[in-house]
C-alpha cells in the first residue's frame, strides 16, 4: 500500500506503507526518514481530520493512493532574553540543590554499600549500582516539622477546654426504666476529649520518620565514573537481580526482567520490566495485500449489467483483482461468479482452482462453485462434498438459452447464441493448467462468451459437480490470435512509483547491513577456543570495466533487472502519432453531431479520444456529463440555458428546496424542470457511447 504527501510549494512525493493497520505513530518515522522531519513538528491531516496517535489506517479510511497533508509546526526562535533567563534558572536550580543539607539516616532495608538496581525515571529501564549513602529527604523532614509544631499548639488549646468539660454538671437520671444511662450520653457529646485519648498514644507515632517517604538512597551507577548525585526513594530501587533465566524455566507469577533495544533490536539494549497486557486472539495483520485496500474508483455501469462495458477492450489486462472490481468487468474481489439466481451471471474468472476445468481457448468447460468446507476464514479447499445448482450455479445455468433450469441440466443446441452474454475474465494462475490461453501476468478480459449447455457430472475428486461448456460469441479477436491489439498491463494509479521507493529503500537497508555483523542477544556459554572466528575475506578489486563486461555477458546472473524493466514498460501502442478516429462507430459518431447544445463539450472528449484512446474517451465522457448532485453520469439529462447538465430527478429535488436556479452557477430557472425539457439528442449520444449506463435508474 502506498499513498502520497502533499506539502505546501512541493509536489506529491508517494510513501510506502506496510498495511492498513499501520499506526499514525509509525508513520510519522517514515516521514520523518523520508523528509527529515521530526514526528513532534507533523500536522498530518485526511479528509478534514487532523490524524492522532493510536490511530490506524483503517481507522480513518485512508485508502491506496489517496493524498494526505502535511503540515509542519513552526517551533518559537528563543530570543537572547529568555535564553538568559533559562541559563540563570537552571544555576539558581543547582546551587538550591547543592545548598540541600542531607542527614544521615539508617534503614532497616538496606545498608550502605549494597548491590542495588536503580530505576531510570525516564525511560523506565533499570540500571545496576550501588548504595553509598543514606539521608533523610529535607523536604519531607520540614513539613514533619511544621506538622509536629501545629500539633502541640493544638494540644495545649483542647486541654483547657477538655479540663472545662470534665468540671460540667451530671445529667441526673428520671426515669429508672430508661435505657440510657448518664455515661452514654456523656461519651455521646464528648467525642473530642475521646478521640483525643486515643490519639495520645498514637502521636508519638505520627512523629516518626517513615522510611519509605523520608527516607533517600543516594546512588553511585557502574556504568558513571565521575560522583553521583542521584537520590532514590524506596520505590525506585530494589535488591540486585542476579540469576539468568531460561525460557523454558519460566513459571506462572514470577516478576522477571528482559533485556531489549528499541533501536537495534539483535543488539543488547537495556533490562525493563516483563508486562504481558492481555492478548487479542490472533495478532495477523491482514492489512496488507491490494485485497484489503479497497476500491478507490467506481463504476458508473449498473452492477447488474449483462455485455461487455463500455471503454473496456478485449486484451486489456490488469494487475490485481481489485482492479477489476473497479472497472466493473467483475465486481467481486474473490468469488469466481458474479450473478444473481433470479436473473443471471454477468461475469467469471478462469483461474484454475478446479481441477475439472478444461480450457480450449475459443471452447471451455467450467465449473461450478461450492462443495468446499470454507470455514476459518479459508479462500479454498478440497472438494468435500457434492455441489447444488444454487446460488451463482443456477445464475451461470440461466444464461443458457434451454429454457427453464433444470435439475437434470439444459442443452441450448444450436440456439446457443441466444444465452445471455458472460463476460470472461483470465487470470495468471491457468498458466499451470493451460498456458497456451492464459496471460503471463496479472489478469486479462477476454470477450463475450455464452452458455452452451449445463449439466451434473461426477468429477475427479468422486463428489458430484455442475459443469458448463462456454464458446466465444465476440466479434474482436481473442488475444491469442495474431491479429489481435496486445495491451500493457496497467497497474494501480502510483504503483509503479512505490516499486521504486521499495526497491530504494531495500538497497539503502542491504547497504548498511553489508559492514556490520549483528550479535545475538543471548549469553555466550561456549569456550575461548570456540568463540575464535574466521578473518573476514578481502574482496578483489575489480575495474569498472570487467565489471560492466560481466554484467553484459551475463544477464542471469541479475534477474532483478526484470523487476526494474516494470517501471519503463510503454504500450505498443502509445506512439507519437494520433490514434484515428475510427475508434467510434458511425453510430456513435452521429448520435454525438446531432446533439448541438453540447458541441464544445463533445468536442473536449473526442481529441482525448484521437489522442489516448477509447478507454480514456469513456473516462471524459463520465466526467464531463457528471451531474453534480447525485454525483453520476446525467440520468434523462436536462441542459440548462447556461449549458450545465442535471438529472431529471435530481433539478426537481433541487426546485422543491426553493432553489429556482441553476445549481452550478446559480443562474436563475424560470420553468421547473419536467420531462418535456430532457435533452434527447444527449441521451442518445451517452446510450451510444455507454450502453446500459442509465439501467434502472430513474
Amino acid at each position: 500500500m502506498h499513498v502520497r504527501i502533499r506539502t505546501f510549494g512541493k509536489p506529491d512525493s508517494v510513501v510506502v506503507v506496510e498495511s492498513k493497520l499501520t499506526k499514525i505513530e509509525k508513520f510519522r518515522r517514515i516521514i520523518s526518514e523520508k523528509f527529515d522531519i521530526e514526528p513532534k513538528s507533523q500536522r498530518l491531516f485526511y479528509g478534514g481530520k487532523l490524524l492522532e496517535d493510536g490511530y490506524t489506517f483503517h481507522d480513518y479510511n485512508i485508502k491506496l493512493n489517496d493524498v494526505i497533508q502535511l503540515m509542519i509546526k513552526v517551533q518559537p526562535v528563543d530570543s537572547t532574553e529568555t535564553a538568559t533567563q533559562k541559563v540563570n534558572h537552571e544555576q539558581n536550580n543547582k546551587t538550591k540543590s547543592n545548598s540541600k543539607v542531607y542527614q544521615d539516616a539508617e534503614s532497616d532495608l538496606y545498608l550502605v554499600g549494597d548491590l542495588v538496581d536503580t530505576k531510570d525515571k525516564e525511560q523506565g529501564t533499570w540500571l545496576e549500582g550501588k548504595i553509598i549513602q543514606i539521608v533523610y529527604d529535607p523536604e519531607t523532614l520540614s513539613t514533619n516539622v511544621s506538622h509536629e509544631t501545629r500539633t502541640n499548639g493544638d494540644t495545649e488549646g483542647t486541654s483547657v477546654k477538655e479540663d472545662d468539660h470534665n468540671d460540667a454538671p451530671s445529667i441526673i437520671q428520671n426515669d429508672k426504666n430508661a435505657k440510657v444511662t448518664k455515661a452514654s450520653i456523656t461519651n455521646f457529646f464528648s467525642t473530642r476529649s475521646r478521640t483525643k485519648k486515643q490519639n495520645g498514644h498514637k502521636s508519638s507515632e505520627s512523629n516518626e520518620l517513615k522510611p519509605d517517604r523520608s527516607v533517600l538512597y543516594k546512588i553511585q551507577l557502574d556504568d558513571d565514573e565521575e560522583d553521583s548525585d542521584l537520590y532514590c526513594t524506596e520505590k525506585e530501587i530494589r535488591p540486585r537481580a542476579r540469576t539468568v533465566l531460561e525460557i523454558k524455566d519460566l513459571k506462572i507469577g514470577q516478576k522477571i526482567m528482559v533485556n531489549y533495544n528499541t533501536d537495534e533490536p539483535l543488539e543488547k539494549g537495556y533490562w525493563y520490566d516483563f508486562k504481558q497486557r492481555k492478548q487479542a486472539r490472533s495478532n495477523r495483520d491482514w492489512g496488507r495485500g491490494m485485497a484489503c485496500v479497497g476500491k478507490t474508483k467506481t463504476c458508473t455501469m449498473p452492477p447488474n449489467h449483462f455485455g461487455p462495458i463500455p471503454g473496456i477492450e478485449v486484451g486489456m489486462c490488469w494487475r490485481f483483482r481489485i482492479q477489476l472490481s473497479e472497472t466493473g468487468v467483475h465486481r467481486p474481489p474473490v468469488s469466481g461468479i458474479h450473478g444473481r439466481d433470479v436473473e443471471g451471471a454477468y461475469s467469471i474468472v478462469l483461474s484454475g482452482g478446479y481441477e475439472d476445468d478444461v480450457d480450449n481457448g475459443n471452447e471451455f468447460t467450467y465449473t461450478g462453485s461450492g462443495g468446499r468446507d470454507l470455514s476459518g476464514n479459508k479462500r479454498t479447499a478440497e472438494q468435500s462434498c457434492d455441489q447444488t445448482l444454487t446460488r451463482e450455479n443456477k445464475a451461470l445455468a440461466r444464461n443458457c438459452a434451454a429454457g427453464e433450469v433444470s435439475e437434470k441440466g439444459g442443452d441450448a443446441g444450436d440456439a446457443w447464441r441466444n444465452g445471455k452474454p458472460v463476460r470472461v475474465v483470465r487470470s495468471y494462475k491457468m498458466l499451470r493448467h493451460f498456458p497456451k490461453y492464459a496471460p503471463s501476468e496479472g489478469i486479462r478480459y477476454d470477450g463475450i462468451y455464452k452458455v452452451v449447455k449445463y449439466y451434473p457430472e461426477k468429477g475427479l475428486s468422486g463428489f458430484r459437480v455442475w459443469k458448463y461448456l462456454l464458446r466465444r460469441d465476440d466479434p474482436n479477436p481473442a488475444p491469442w490470435e495474431p491479429n489481435a491489439k496486445q495491451y500493457s498491463i496497467i497497474y494501480p494509479d502510483g504503483y509503479l512509483e512505490a516499486e521504486a521507493e521499495k526497491k530504494k529503500l531495500k538497497e539503502k537497508k542491504s547497504k548498511g547491513n553489508k559492514g556490520s555483523k549483528k550479535q545475538a542477544r543471548e549469553p555466550n556459554n561456549s569456550s575461548d577456543s570456540d568463540c575464535k572466528v574466521s578473518p573476514p575475506k578481502k574482496k578483489r578489486k575489480v575495474s569498472n570495466e570487467k565489471l560492466n563486461t560481466e554484467k553484459s555477458d551475463d544477464p542471469k546472473k541479475s534477474p532483478k533487472k526484470k523487476i526494474a524493466s516494470i517501471f519503463n514498460v510503454k504500450s505498443p501502442n502509445t506512439k507519437n502519432t494520433k490514434i484515428n478516429s475510427n475508434l467510434l462507430t458511425p453510430e456513435e459518431q452521429d448520435a454525438i453531431e446531432a446533439d448541438t447544445l453540447n458541441s464544445k463539450l463533445w468536442k473536449e472528449c473526442l481529441t482525448v479520444c484521437h489522442e489516448s484512446g477509447k478507454k480514456e474517451f469513456i473516462e471524459q465522457v463520465t466526467q464531463a456529463f457528471l451531474c453534480i448532485i447525485c454525483q453520476d453520469v446525467a440520468v434523462n439529462p436536462i441542459t440548462t440555458p447556461c449549458c450545465h447538465n442535471f438529472c431529471l430527478g435530481c433539478l426537481k429535488l433541487a426546485f422543491k428546496s426553493n432553489a429556482k436556479c441553476c445549481p452550478c452557477c446559480r443562474r436563475g430557472l424560470q420553468e421547473p424542470p419536467s420531462s418535456e425539457n430532457v435533452n434527447e439528442q444527449l441521451r442518445a449520444a451517452l446510450r451510444a457511447v455507454m450502453p446500459g449506463y442509465d439501467a434502472g435508474k430513474k
